[in-house]
């Protein structure tokens, strides 16, 4: 019995996830805001192999565990549940903006702050480590800002988890309203728009556009 083909079958078989009909916080931050329209629409997009969706859901699992080890020390956690909509937060002017939260930490005599946790290998880990959110990733700051300012709260946390090393790291976040502004504007310009944004470039070989599950849809 070849239990590894069993698997990759079983993983193959998984439906695909439904498409967003929204603007998320975590795609926001995108270099390519043809992309985020083409999520927007629900344009035909690779389907990711079993492999790299194995990844995602290792990522998902291991999310829980900041979670958990912070209500080990005693700190109140709300996690996404059906009785809070599952952390549910969209903009108040532009109600296809939306996002939801990994996590709040409620805080003594402070307002709850936003929690985000990520995975990443070693040498990502390190980046953020040693230079900070910003550098290390753009779409990770933007969603973060995004939460805050969906849902009023100023104050973010950032956690990693290095999947080689098993090392925390974590960022504290304060609310940017002129950064969020910005964001909420770009939402509102793709959404608004019957046609594709420009590409980022006209090259499917460039190194964004080779990542991109629209590739195909994008460049013919």
């Amino acid at each position: 019995m070849d239990i590894t083909a069993i698997i990759t079958k079983s993983i193959a078989e998984i439906p695909p996830d439904e498409p967003r009909q929204y603007i998320g916080a975590s795609s926001i931050g995108n270099d390519c805001s043809r992309a985020i329209w083409y999520s927007y629409v629900g344009a035909d997009r690779e389907e990711f192999p079993a492999r790299l969706r194995t990844t995602f859901e290792i990522g998902k699992r291991l999310e829980t565990l900041p979670l958990d080890y912070l209500e080990k020390a005693g700190f109140r956690i709300v996690r996404p549940a059906e009785d809070n909509d599952w952390l549910f937060f969209h903009d108040a002017d532009i109600l296809f903006f939306q996002g939801h939260a990994d996590g709040l930490l409620l805080l003594e005599n402070q307002s709850p702050a936003i929690v985000e946790i990520k995975t990443a290998k070693n040498s990502s880990f390190m980046t953020f480590k040693n230079k900070g959110l910003k550098v290390w990733s753009s779409t990770y700051y933007s969603q973060i800002q995004s939460y805050m300012g969906m849902s009023g709260y100023p104050r973010a946390v950032l956690i990693a988890l290095n999947k080689d090393t098993s090392e925390f790291h974590h960022e504290w976040v304060e609310y940017d309203d002129i950064f969020y502004h910005e964001m909420k504007m770009r939402a509102l310009s793709i959404g608004s728009t019957s046609k594709p944004p420009d590409k980022i470039n006209r090259s499917p070989l460039y190194f964004i556009c080779k990542r991109c599950s629209y590739k195909a849809t994008c460049h013919g």
